[in-house]
């Protein structure tokens, strides 16, 4: 996870390239622990003899609340995962919404920054959506062949996460592309868990024939 973060920012691992070994528990990314966890949970699978398609479909759900989790720890301490600038009045027909709920400035946050303008709090939002998620996973994971419960899991993380990048504080490119790095990788997430529900679901019906 540590390694992605400065993979996503390698200039200034190439002008510092001890910084990869400070304060070790900080730069930590979802996606590069979803990638080398992925590989690590299927090399466990295949060396133990544990039927991989299930290990996934077991993991999805604990994912997505993990996600969540996760992101209630990025909104109570303010560390730099919040959105862009939110200077929009906040709409009547959201009265009964908290005002730190529209808008936020973060006091106190980790990095000791004090923001001109509140943002958006995403991660507060990325809380909702993961266990909202995480409630339909849960709730339809008797209903599939193996390996197709984590497909939807993909689709839905990667839809998560594209959508909240429109609003969230990351450059707006990624390798010239007008992308940022989480929005290519989140488009992969979903197209790979269409094709994999396509793939599992076949094999399934082929075995059954």
């Amino acid at each position: 996870a540590k390694l992605f973060h400065h993979l996503e920012y390698f200039s200034q691992l190439v002008d510092d390239p001890m910084v990869l070994f400070r304060d070790p528990f900080s730069g930590l990314t979802y996606f590069g622990g979803l990638i080398g966890g992925g590989i690590g949970v299927l090399w466990y699978a295949s060396k133990n003899g544990i039927n991989w398609k299930s290990m996934l479909d077991v993991g999805g759900p604990a994912m997505m609340l993990g996600y969540g989790i996760g992101r209630m720890g990025c909104h109570m301490s303010g560390d730099g995962d919040w959105g862009v600038e939110n200077l929009a009045p906040k709409p009547g027909w959201l009265n009964w919404l908290p005002d730190w709920a529209w808008s936020y400035s973060y006091p106190n946050n980790v990095h000791g920054l004090i923001l001109e303008n509140p943002v958006w709090p995403t991660p507060l939002y990325e809380v909702i959506m993961a266990l909202i998620i995480f409630g339909i996973l849960w709730s339809i994971r008797k209903k599939f062949v193996p390996g197709v419960l984590f497909c939807i899991y993909f689709i839905f993380a990667g839809m998560e996460r594209f959508l909240i990048e429109k609003i969230r504080v990351n450059p707006d490119q990624f390798d010239g592309v007008a992308f940022t790095q989480a929005e290519l990788i989140s488009m992969t997430m979903i197209v790979a868990g269409i094709a994999g529900i396509i793939y599992f679901s076949k094999i399934a019906k082929n075995k059954s024939n």
